[in-house]
């Protein structure tokens, strides 16, 4: 998918540090002993590697004048 700035596209832009929050509550999460707990660290995980995937700076884009 081909990245447009100027145009009607929004982002969230968010910081690492809080990707590092989210990576810290995964690792807590997976310390306790149910399974429930480590399926939501694991969940949390992905959704932090998919946010870095889908970085806009991952992404070719051109500036729409």
């Amino acid at each position: 998918m081909e990245q447009i700035i100027g145009d009607y596209k929004q982002f969230v832009v968010l910081e690492r540090a809080m990707l590092d929050v989210l990576l810290k509550q995964a690792d807590e999460l997976s310390e306790m002993s149910d399974a429930y707990s480590g399926v939501r660290a694991t969940e949390i995980r992905n959704v932090v590697k998919f946010i870095k995937d889908n970085n806009i700076y991952n992404k070719d884009f051109k500036i729409k004048s």
